[in-house]
Parts: structure tokens; sequence; C-alpha cells
């Protein structure tokens, strides 16, 4: 983008890592980085991790995955770093409960794939014990219930007009898919 961007990061990958600390805030310095993975931290499914500022200052940015790595939420901050211009945005096997709010078209113009895959913080067959067991106290994970007017959430996914990919299996939807 530019001649101080010669020789510098553009893609970075750390994986299996072990925190519960959340993303290091020393990412901020891979200035001209455009794609960034981390995946992996190790028991997922017992952590609460909430995405800070860490993103702060990554300009170029095009393509992050952040995945099987404990998230909860996104910073409200999130959508007020140069992030409009991702174009792939994936967080596949985190513990979110419900789809990150700030995850629309007008904060995400350019984002041609939201990949939301397998948001499982447990793995139950009967959905009536999510709300009974002490274990679920933090969540089951990505849930859905719509019904015949449809779930907010999932009816903004499914109109996003730009998206080209959408992925959402193995998540818990219950009742129909608007």
């Amino acid at each position: 983008p530019c001649p101080d961007a010669v020789g510098r990061v553009r893609k970075a990958s750390f994986m299996m890592s072990n925190t519960k600390e959340g993303i290091p805030y020393e990412i901020r310095y891979l200035k001209y980085i455009e794609t960034l993975n981390i995946y992996s931290n190790v028991n997922t499914m017992l952590l609460s991790i909430e995405l800070g500022d860490e993103l702060y200052n990554l300009d170029y940015l095009k393509h992050l995955q952040i995945g099987a790595f404990g998230l909860v939420s996104l910073s409200d901050n999130f959508v007020k770093y140069k992030t409009n211009k991702l174009e792939s945005l994936d967080l596949n096997s985190n513990n979110f409960k419900e789809v990150p709010p700030m995850l629309t078209p007008e904060n995400f113009p350019n984002l041609k794939k939201l990949d939301l895959l397998a948001c499982r913080r447990w793995t139950l067959s009967d959905l009536r014990k999510k709300d009974d067991d002490v274990r679920y106290e933090n969540g089951i994970g990505l849930y859905f219930k719509s019904d015949v007017k449809g779930d907010n959430d999932l009816r903004r996914l499914l109109l996003w007009e730009n998206l080209e990919e959408l992925r959402l299996s193995n998540n818990y939807i219950e009742g129909q898919i608007p």
C-alpha cells in the first residue's frame, strides 16, 4: 500500500495457544497485515474471552480468523476500527450465545464471507435441558430460536445481500428457518 509496507508482515498465523487473557495487544504492531489467523486455544468450552482493543490500527486487515479461541463477545469498538475493510471474518468454534450485534451489512459493507460454524460450548442432544443444568450457566453456544416470523439474528444474516458465503452449520437452531 505504500513504500513503508515493503518487507513488513502481511500474513500471520498463531496456532495452539494456552491463554485465558485473550489476544496480546502487541498484535496492533503488525500495522500492514492483511490476513490474521488466530486458532485453537486450550479448553475453549471453559473460557469466556471478550475481544478487546487488540485489533486497533490494523488499517489493511482484509481477512480475520479467530477460531476455537473461547470468544463470547466482540468489543463494541470493533466497528470503530478499520474493520469495515474486512472481506472475510471467520469466528468459528467460539462460545457466542448470539450473533454479535455489530455484525451488520452497514458496519461491514465489504464482507463477503462470514463463518460462525460450530459455535458450541457444549454438545446437547436435548435442548430442553439447556436451562436446567448448572454446567450450562454460561450458555450452550450459538443458539437460534426461530418461530414462524423468524429469529431476528438469523433473518439478519440470511438477508445480508453482499455475503457470498455464510456458514452456520453445527449450531443450535430450534424451530423454523425464516
